[in-house]
């Protein structure tokens, strides 16, 4: 129940962030259908939320496709504004810790580009993810654990992938 409403908040939450979002549940995800009020680009999204408060989203930008961690704390970073984060797909070996860059508000951070790919196909065959993201500033650790049960159907959702 409780993670029910912690998706309902995270739910909440992107609307009040992308104006005119009209979302549709698939497997433990959210797809919010937008497009940019100015150019008509597609920004749409899918997230699934943990027990505690943080998101996991898929989200087309103006460079394609991203992955953000949103978290339920504020995050100082390094020089850089970056974090630490590290991950482990189902009972698969975690990864070594991967900088990621902060959001300008340092309560979101954004994977690579480069890994991208790489963390997608992992994310399509398992079933649930945890991830660590460790702060440099002051060396807090937090950890989210996310459902990924049908991450496929609701990437096929997203246009960005669906268009190329």
């Amino acid at each position: 129940m409780e993670c029910r409403i912690r998706s309902i908040y995270y739910l909440g939450l992107f609307a009040i962030l992308i104006p005119s979002v009209a979302a549709q549940e698939i497997g433990d995800f959210y797809y919010m259908h937008n497009l940019d009020e100015f150019d008509d680009s597609d920004r749409s999204s899918i997230v699934t939320a943990d027990e505690g408060g943080a998101g996991l989203a898929w989200r087309c930008m103006e460079d394609g496709l991203n992955v953000m961690l949103f978290m339920d704390t504020y995050y100082g970073g390094d020089q850089n504004d970056n974090i630490l984060v590290r991950y482990r797909f189902d009972r698969k070996e975690a990864t070594e810790h991967r900088s990621w860059s902060l959001s300008t508000d340092h309560t979101a951070a954004f994977i690579r580009i480069s890994r991208i790919h790489e963390f997608t196909f992992a994310a399509l065959e398992a079933s649930t993810v945890v991830i660590e993201a460790v702060d440099p500033l002051d060396g807090e650790r937090n950890r989210f654990r996310f459902g990924l049960h049908d991450l496929n159907g609701a990437l096929q959702l997203l246009p960005c992938l669906t268009s190329r």
